[in-house]
């Protein structure tokens, strides 16, 4: 079975190119280089959550933004491979509700039909945790990387809020 992202709603999400501009906090960046990526990796028995960071290891490094590196990070979609569930936050608040804590499973997130992300990352502290999982679970996260330089203020940017949101203005 393949993993199919671009083949579900392919519009859905943003196409930024080199050129477009982000606006973080006060401060505008524009987009030198994207990088379209595709992270995978095998998860077992977490009890604690564990954060998608490099406090976890070098292999998290690319799940993660990091302004003073200029990488601005968007996670596009997750697939899980087994059919162990896991669960998932976004800093303190659940990824699939903000009321209550669910669990993906291969119903939910699998390669045919990957689950939408959609989360930015600009730093550190904002990424995925995993908060429980029973066994090995493999999973694959898309993502695109932007490299980026300081930029001057632009009617039509990008703004990236610190809740991992993304709202643009001028369009």
């Amino acid at each position: 079975m393949a993993f199919l992202p671009y083949q579900i709603q392919t519009d859905r999400l943003p196409k930024l190119k080199a050129g477009h501009i982000f606006k973080i906090g006060e401060k505008f960046f524009r987009i030198k280089e994207v990088r379209r990526n595709r992270k995978s990796f095998t998860e077992n028995l977490v009890a604690a959550a564990k954060p998608w960071n490099t406090t976890s290891g070098v292999a998290y490094t690319n799940l993660v933004g990091d302004l003073k590196n200029v990488r601005v990070v968007h996670l596009h979609y997750l697939s899980l491979i087994t059919a162990i569930p896991c669960g998932l936050r976004w800093g303190t608040e659940p990824l699939l509700s903000r009321i209550t804590e669910e669990t993906l499973d291969l119903n939910l997130a699998n390669l045919a039909a990957p689950y939408e992300i959609d989360k930015w990352s600009y730093d550190e502290s904002m990424h995925i945790k995993l908060t429980k999982i029973v066994g090995a679970q493999t999973c694959i996260v898309e993502l695109i990387e932007y490299t980026v330089e300081s930029g001057v203020k632009s009617p039509v940017y990008l703004e990236l809020t610190p809740q991992g949101e993304a709202v643009f203005h001028g369009y």
